[in-house]
């Protein structure tokens, strides 16, 4: 009987199957690029098309071991190539979209183990510590993990605002079927081979639209203002590049559709991932938006994957896919998975890489934007808004707090004072998360400090700061306090908040209200929206977190249980 526990065992295993596969990389690690590139689109293409044909009824917690082994398998092609000196023979050209297939699907395995190996570590999972080679795993917890409600609410204000783009997608689909008899003409002539950064006039100026309407439906991913500079280039700029990248991805995709067609003995899949000479892509960036080369390679650079960066981006599970990806100095890929998933949250992590400095003094201006957006809610003649943070001093004149936000309703004299904490999406290390956390819940100290100024000067003194007129007419009759994080709130091993405010997420405001600003015969909306946010348990959830799942690795199983009584049940 071995000494480890089950988790050691389990780690073991998975390093162990790690090696097993690093072992079989060709050494051309430019061609396993594009293999495995072209592999993850193509599952990710046949996904869409699933999900397409479906009612969509599936639960959307089972997705939440999801399965980066995309990010493993690029870890050793741009490893070191002296770090495997054994090198598969049998990965020939023939073979290379099988052996692709296999590398994906294991390591996959392997990401989805150590996912239930951290899961075990926070003691949101229990594992059995008895048995041979398989492993049992339930869920102990009745709150989810943090970045399970996290992305939850990225992933719903990411569709909520998509659908305010609705109208004008369904106008380009339409616009779409009386373009195609052109793509099918420039298809017919088309070498597949050749780059479609231009094909006609029409085609290109629809991909472009089609571009800059799926950057916009990504706007929440990236929140900076237009203007602000980070690494000698405007965030406008970063988002113009996406915007053709994606509409020159996307032309693509349809023209090898249509060429498919015309040609079915060649597979789709054979034509997803072409190696771009960077410096063409680069030259037909800069002439499509007039902005100088130099530039351009520098956001091209920031969007890409290679040896340098990949230990930073892919080391762990669940960061952002890349949307392009160096072969070498003189060739690019891209990725339709990198480009269409979280391209802004790939491209915020490598300017953090980067441009540490400028990426976190520019951090401030999330504020402002975090701060029109709650406006937005409250933008009704009745609400009177701060033009931007209020001080609060003590007795001595020394600063106590500042209230990022203050809102007062002249029609029912409630006063709204709000801290806006604006933190990046996801950590990728329990530090980070701790970081997070302690960050987010130093937010007490201000409520605590607020509560005490008010008690000492009164409601009333906090109307003079937005108008001084509205002290002579109009008296504060109830005062409410709100702790919004722009993403993050709800910590599974956080303590209790201080219930002299209501706390919450921008999304889970959102979401809360149904997308509507408040409007003139709204009863009471300040009190509605804290009585909402205190009454609302965004930790616990609404449906079992997931289905009884089956993880192989190597030649044992790992069988992860929605709760202790399922697991009880299964093995008697």
């Amino acid at each position: 009987m071995s000494s480890l526990s089950k988790q050691e065992q389990l780690c073991q295993l998975i390093d162990e199957q790690q090696e097993r596969i690093r072992r079989t990389f060709p050494a051309q690690r430019g061609r396993a690029v594009v293999a495995l590139t072209s592999a993850r689109d193509w599952r990710s293409l046949k996904l869409q098309d699933t999900l397409n044909a479906a009612t969509k009824t599936a639960t959307a917690h089972n997705s939440y071991l999801y399965s980066s082994g995309w990010h493993k398998a690029l870890q050793f092609c741009f490893g070191n190539a002296a770090e495997s000196p054994s090198v598969s023979p049998r990965v020939t050209d023939s073979t290379l979209d099988a052996w692709a297939d296999q590398v994906l699907l294991g390591c996959d395995r392997l990401t989805e183990g150590e996912q239930v190996l951290a899961h075990c570590e926070t003691g949101f999972m229990r594992m059995q510590q008895a048995g041979q080679k398989d492993f049992s795993v339930w869920i102990a917890s009745k709150n989810m993990p943090t970045e399970w409600r996290e992305r939850e609410d990225l992933a719903w204000w990411t569709n909520a605002l998509a659908k305010t783009y609705e109208r004008e997608m369904q106008e380009l689909a339409v616009e779409k079927v009386s373009l195609q008899q052109q793509l099918d003409a420039f298809a017919s002539q088309w070498q597949a081979d050749v780059t479609v950064y231009k094909t006609t006039r029409e085609i290109d100026d629809y991909y472009m639209r089609l571009g800059m309407l799926r950057v916009k439906s990504m706007a929440c991913h990236f929140l900076y203002p237009a203007q602000t500079l980070i690494g000698g280039c405007t965030v406008e700029l970063y988002g113009n590049v996406l915007a053709v990248l994606i509409g020159w991805a996307l032309k693509h995709l349809d023209l090898c559709r249509a060429f498919v067609v015309q040609h079915p003995s060649c597979p789709l899949r054979a034509l997803l991932a072409p190696p771009h000479a960077a410096a063409a892509l680069i030259e037909a960036l800069s002439e499509t938006l007039g902005v100088e080369s130099a530039a351009i390679g520098r956001v091209v650079d920031a969007y890409s994957l290679s040896h340098e960066n990949v230990s930073y981006h892919c080391s762990v599970a669940g960061t952002p896919a890349p949307p392009l990806l160096r072969l070498d100095e003189q060739h690019l890929v891209w990725s339709l998975t990198g480009l269409l998933s979280e391209p802004f949250l790939f491209l915020t992590r490598e300017l953090k890489r980067r441009h540490s400095y400028e990426y976190h003094t520019a951090s401030h201006l999330h504020e402002e934007v975090f701060r029109q957006d709650l406006y937005q809610l409250f933008s009704d003649k009745r609400f009177v808004r701060s033009a931007g943070s209020v001080e609060l001093r003590g007795v001595q004149g020394d600063l106590t707090t500042d209230v990022d936000a203050l809102i007062f309703d002249r029609k029912t004299g409630v006063l709204a004072l709000f801290e806006l904490k604006s933190q990046d999406l996801f950590a990728y290390s329990p530090q980070e998360r701790r970081r997070q956390r302690d960050y987010f819940y130093n937010a007490g100290k201000q409520v605590l400090a607020c509560v005490q100024w008010l008690n000492r000067n009164g409601a009333n003194a906090l109307l003079a700061r937005l108008d001084p007129k509205l002290v002579k007419r109009l008296k504060v009759q109830k005062t409410y306090i709100f702790v919004l994080g722009r993403y993050l709130a709800h910590f599974f091993d956080g303590p209790e908040f201080d219930r002299r405010a209501a706390w919450g997420t921008w999304p889970q405001v959102l979401r809360l209200v149904n997308e509507v600003s408040f409007g003139a015969e709204d009863a009471n909306p300040i009190q509605s929206l804290y009585n909402k946010l205190m009454k609302d348990t965004p930790l616990t959830p609404s449906s079992p977190v997931l289905d009884v799942q089956e993880i192989t690795i190597g030649e044992s199983k790992v069988y992860v249980y929605p709760d202790f009584k399922t697991y009880k049940n299964r093995v008697g």
